[in-house]
């Protein structure tokens, strides 16, 4: 599962009606951390980093002091290996579940999350970053790769969505904040690798940053949030 986040800060007057259509501001480009990816996809899972001392406390409720202790059977030592990749992203620790992507995103936001499908007799001099003829467009849909965004009076798919890209959804100022608030829980056990540490460090830094830039655009008379997808 892919870690690269594609991700829009998009605004609209706090007067415009519910579905108005938002407006592009920015992209925002997070750093790539797989902690990160894992509390805004939804997804429940471990991080990655070693903790030593969350894998010294999870021997010591065994009883022991090294995984290949002969006490332990081969699933224990598993189970201990988990508890001790433990940072923060804690078993049970409630995250946001995916939203779908908005039908009144901003047109930059749809031309970047879907493929424009051409006919397919059409030139080369037509052809463009995300494109792709109407034959291959049929292929893709039918076997479940992605989803018709729009089409013509026939029917025929004009935009769809990208096989690549997965987890879409999006965040409202309060749940930004939420997300630092989660992301700060990544420093309980500090690690002690040096190059882990500075990334927790520039990944609160980006999400803080994002946090302080909606609420001032809130501040300002503005209704913001955060469209994302994930890349394969």
């Amino acid at each position: 599962m892919g870690c690269d986040i594609h991700a829009y800060v998009e605004t609209k007057n706090a007067t415009a009606l519910e579905d108005a259509e938002w407006s592009y501001l920015c992209d925002y480009h997070f750093v790539r951390n797989y902690a990160l990816f894992a509390l805004m996809a939804g997804v429940r899972r471990y991080s990655s980093w070693p903790s030593p001392g969350a894998l010294e406390k999870a021997l010591q409720k065994r009883g022991v002091n090294r995984l290949d202790d002969p006490k332990l059977s081969l699933n224990e030592a598993n189970v201990i290996m988990l508890e001790g990749a433990d940072t923060g992203l804690t078993r049970g620790q409630p995250s946001f579940e995916p939203k779908g992507m908005p039908k009144n995103i901003s047109h930059k936001t749809v031309d970047d999350f879907t493929i424009y499908v051409l006919s397919d007799d059409a030139n080369e001099n037509e052809w463009g970053e995300n494109t792709c003829k109407r034959e291959i467009a049929n292929k893709w849909v039918e076997n479940g790769s992605c989803v018709i965004w729009d089409c013509d009076k026939e029917g025929n798919p004009l935009r769809i969505t990208s096989p690549d890209w997965h987890g879409e959804s999006w965040l409202d100022n309060n749940e930004v904040r939420e997300l630092a608030q989660r992301c700060a829980k990544l420093y309980d056990d500090d690690p002690d690798d040096n190059t882990v540490y500075e990334l927790f460090t520039k990944t609160l830094a980006c999400v803080e940053a994002l946090d302080a830039m909606m609420h001032a655009l809130e501040a300002r008379g503005f209704k913001a949030r955060l469209v994302f997808w994930f890349d394969n």
